[in-house]
């Protein structure tokens, strides 16, 4: 993995959300560290299906789901939040959800590759593991295969939210928005000089 920020992305989150209606999910993408996440479809909420196996994850998960759904006040955020992580990284993967998330990639939402030659590429939120706690969202350019660290408000997410399936199953799937092109490496020279580099035969 490559430790280096991406270029910044001004995080706005641009799913539509009454500003009047005083929710759990509302109040929850108005922090700036969750405006990276799109805005799971009610209908997808409404079916407890897709909340099958989180149990492992959640001890209370029917008081959380019921929190989230603003039919309980919060009484555990740090579940609650995990709870919705869990159930957006599953969202991404549905047809509605993938294209919300493709029409930010291409905006350039998430910010462009630094390397050398991956000149606005625009870079795919990745998680490094499906599971909670392994480690923060990481950011995937498609072009020179290489991961960066986020230098803004997205760093402060758990990969689970994204997972580590996504950005691959974006990039196979609307193969004509992600078209690499070729990237140049950098050569050192002193005085104009290509400098020899002696192969290790090691």
């Amino acid at each position: 993995m490559t430790n280096t920020s991406s270029s910044s992305a001004s995080f706005t989150n641009t799913d539509s959300l009454s500003d009047s209606d005083d929710t759990w999910i509302t109040r929850f993408h108005s922090r700036a560290e969750n405006s990276g996440l799109i805005v799971i479809h009610d209908s997808f909420l409404q079916d407890k299906f897709n909340l099958v196996g989180l149990m492992r994850y959640i001890a209370n998960l029917s008081r959380s789901f019921d929190v989230i759904k603003n039919k309980m006040p919060s009484r555990n955020k740090k579940e609650e939040t995990l709870l919705y992580y869990l159930v957006h990284q599953r969202y991404i993967l549905t047809n509605t959800g993938m294209e919300k998330m493709l029409e930010r990639v291409i905006q350039h939402f998430y910010g462009d590759c630094r390397r050398m030659g991956c000149e606005d590429i625009p870079l795919i939120p990745l998680g490094l593991s499906n599971n909670p706690k392994i480690s923060s969202v990481k950011l995937y350019c498609y072009n020179c295969n290489n991961v960066f660290d986020p230098d803004n408000s997205l760093s402060e997410l758990d990969g689970c939210s994204f997972g580590s399936s996504f950005a691959h199953l974006l990039i196979l799937t609307h193969k004509e928005n992600f078209q690499k092109k070729k990237y140049g490496s950098y050569i050192p020279r002193i005085f104009g000089f290509r400098i020899y580099e002696e192969k290790d035969n090691s």
